[in-house]
């Protein structure tokens, strides 16, 4: 079916296109009777506006800050990418878009300037990657008691709190985890659950909990044996010695904190270990070689442009015409293998799989 457009409606209510235009985008002299046929009329033909161009007629101007993490440029800097690619198509409707940094991994909680910046400027939203970093939240609160909304990337806070959500749906990427090895060590066996103590403990108590249901209810022969969550220091130390105790009784490692999925590898590598199934998340620095060499069996990619673009988008067309929102926005998640490594790849468009 063909886009209905304003010349559409003008033609089915016998009216001026220039007053159809004006009814739709609340400009110049119109009665309000005939606003409301033309309204309807929208309503009925299934019309939708483009909110660039009301953009454009509004002449409205937004100042919008996206919180980022900057603990791991590789991967966030392809996020980064993606916000700057939308602030582009934005920003000759006068729409500002500051981008602020922090550390989402630190377990200090010194100031960050943040709450100062929002509280100090006119700020009409904001987009973040939540985290317990106090600035942080005290930030969310602080949009909440102004009724700034707030969309969250990646992770996730209660609904209460945020506009809505737009990243990866981390309980069915569990899943997709759990299948992925139960298939790996064809249905039998012993697995070990391996990360790292981190502050993002809500997301990756989801993954845990997607493929544990996953593994239990498809593939009861597979017993769960161990579950670590190895400090950040010294972490190659800690696989180790894992290793060194268990890995002649354990089939696969589901490693669900991508922080530790290039380190696992290494450490099977080094010893020579090579029949373990491992099943990760992300592809950080040397994880492409170590799939390539077969220390990484498969691993779980977000596209991270996508979730720089499209949450700046959806916010910009609520700020402008508050169009319907939907409260999550789960984006894809791709299994990589060795079969399919080239395709993570990318350019400025954000093809392959980021």
């Amino acid at each position: 079916m063909d886009k209905i457009t304003v010349k559409d409606i003008a033609r089915e209510l016998g009216l001026s296109v220039g007053t159809v235009y004006r009814s739709l985008n609340n400009t110049g002299r119109v009665s309000a009777k005939t606003k409301s046929i033309v309204l309807e009329q929208a309503r009925k033909m299934g019309f939708q506006p483009n909110t660039i161009a009301q953009g454009l007629a509004k002449r409205k101007k937004f100042h919008i800050v996206v919180l980022l993490p900057n603990d791991v440029p590789t991967w966030w800097d392809s996020v980064k990418s993606g916000v700057e690619k939308a602030e582009r198509s934005l920003s000759e409707f006068g729409t500002e878009v500051t981008i602020m940094q922090y550390s989402f991994l630190s377990s200090t909680n010194s100031p960050i300037g943040i709450l100062d910046f929002i509280k100090n400027n006119e700020i009409d939203g904001i987009i973040m990657v939540p985290s317990i970093h106090r600035e942080v939240l005290k930030t969310l609160d602080y949009a909440k008691s102004k009724n700034i909304p707030v969309a969250c990337v990646n992770a996730d806070v209660q609904s209460a709190q945020r506009l809505f959500y737009y990243g990866p749906d981390e309980e069915q990427v569990g899943t997709m985890a759990g299948d992925l090895i139960g298939s790996f060590i064809k249905k039998n066996g012993n697995i070990c659950l391996l990360g790292v103590e981190s502050n993002d403990f809500y997301r990756l108590a989801l993954r845990k909990a997607g493929a544990f249901n996953q593994l239990c209810k498809y593939y009861p022969n597979i017993n769960i044996t161990n579950t670590y969550a190895f400090p950040l220091e010294n972490l190659e130390k800690h696989i180790e010695e894992m290793l060194a105790e268990h890995a002649d009784d354990i089939s696969g490692i589901y490693v669900y904190d991508s922080l530790a999925l290039e380190t696992t590898a290494k450490v099977l590598k080094k010893n020579r270990i090579k029949h373990i199934a491992v099943v990760g998340h992300e592809c950080l620095d040397e994880c492409s070689r170590y799939i390539d060499e077969g220390y990484i069996t498969a691993t779980l990619c977000q596209e991270t442009i996508s979730q720089g673009y499209h949450p700046l988008k959806l916010l910009y067309s609520y700020l402008l015409s508050h169009v319907e929102i939907q409260p999550y926005y789960y984006s894809n998640v791709n299994i990589v293998t060795r079969g399919n490594l080239k395709n993570l790849l990318i350019n400025e468009n954000g093809c392959g799989f980021k």
